[in-house]
Parts: C-alpha cells; structure tokens; sequence
C-alpha cells in the first residue's frame, strides 16, 4: 500500500508543494538515502527586483545533502548566518523563474528546512530519507 501511494517513487504522496507570496518549492516528500532528487523553486515575478533574485534554503538541509548543480547556475552563493543563498539573474524578470536543485541525500530520516526569496516569506517543508 505504502509504494502505491508513493512512498517509495510515484504516487500521491511522493511529491509536495510548499509556497509563500512569491515563491513556491515543489520537492520529493520521500527520497532514498543516495538516489539522485530534485527541489524546484517558482518564484514569480514579483519577487524579482531588476533582473535578480536571492533564493536562500536554510543550511542545515543542505548539509544532508550533496548538490549535484543548480540550474540555472547562480551568479553567486554566499553563507549568511545559518541559510545559504542563491543571486540569480533572469533573463525574463516579467515571466516566472524556475530554479532547479538536483540533490543526493547523504542524511537520513526526518529532515526540516525552510527557503524563501530576499524580501519575501518563509517556507518550511519536511522531507523524509529512507535507506
């Protein structure tokens, strides 16, 4: 029951979507410990100030994670207290940006994170790792 509800790959229940004025994160709800995962960021336009964006993911996630790239790739990255964050410029400011993190998980089992735009909410989101 659990597999075809998507525990353990498609299903129902394998994805999730978070979001906040600006910003929404769709990620896996379950991962395998290893296997090759994906968070997309939308953010729309309005979140968009000139022709850059901040996306910021709270470092404790991405320590449990190895990411693979991000795509589009960040003009730059830089640590600011306990998040991380992300300056992208788009090239369509008045259209929807999607970012793509590909991730393995290298933690395990519960994990809590939160992300969000400079200027914008908060979104928390939990994600769970099996072996």
């Amino acid at each position: 029951i659990a597999s075809l509800l998507g525990v353990f790959g498609n299903g129902p229940l394998a994805s999730a979507r978070a979001g906040t004025a600006g910003l929404t994160l769709e990620y896996d709800r379950f991962a395998r410990h290893g296997a090759r995962s994906a968070l997309y960021a939308d953010i729309e336009p309005t979140a968009v100030r000139g022709n850059m964006v901040k996306l910021w993911i709270s470092q404790s996630y991405l320590e449990e994670l190895e990411v693979e790239s991000v795509l589009p790739e960040p003009e730059s990255v830089e640590s600011r207290g306990d998040v991380l964050v992300y300056t992208f410029v788009t090239a369509a400011p008045s259209r929807p940006t999607r970012i793509t993190l590909n991730v393995r998980p290298e933690g395990y089992w519960s994990q809590r994170a939160s992300a969000g735009i400079d200027g914008g909410g908060v979104v928390s989101f939990r994600q769970f790792i099996y072996p």
